[in-house]
């Protein structure tokens, strides 16, 4: 068992969470809200892509990757003290549900726009890491046009 990720462009709600099977389902996941003012509930999409993010273990050695990286900091400070870090790369991401939950249009676009700004930064040899970091990219590019990324 792990961590799916689903990113649509161009949302569109079809109904609550007891309607539609083929359609996402797009929540506030663990209290974080990060779905910028868009309902909870079912989503379709013009466009879809869909990738594992890993084991729950590998995906959250992921996100200790890219915050080590990037901000210099073990996820742990981000999480005890997230108003240190606002503005920040990633950081949104980084302290977020590790299981569920969705981003929306506007923090997607500010994630897309962090992993365009950083991909300079990236060490070839590193490939899973940099192949994951890749995948979140295309993921939240999609969803910054009136889309979701969505954690299931």
């Amino acid at each position: 068992m792990g961590l799916d990720v689903t990113a649509l462009s161009k949302a569109k709600r079809v109904g609550g969470f007891d309607s539609d099977e083929d359609a996402i389902a797009a929540y506030n996941g663990n209290g974080f809200n990060r779905m910028d003012g868009v309902a909870e509930g079912r989503y379709v999409g013009a466009d879809e892509f869909g990738f594992a993010a890993g084991s729950y273990g590998g995906y959250n050695a992921w996100r200790e990757w890219l915050s080590k990286k990037f901000l210099g900091v073990d996820p742990q400070q981000v999480w005890d003290a997230p108003e240190r870090f606002a503005g920040r790369p990633f950081v949104e991401l980084i302290n977020f549900a590790d299981n569920e939950g969705a981003f929306g249009p506007v923090t997607s676009a500010k994630l897309a726009k962090d992993f365009q700004e950083h991909a300079s930064e990236l060490k070839r040899d590193d490939d899973w890491n940099v192949r994951k970091y890749l995948e979140w990219q295309k993921a939240f590019e999609l969803a910054s046009d009136e889309g979701l990324v969505v954690l299931h």
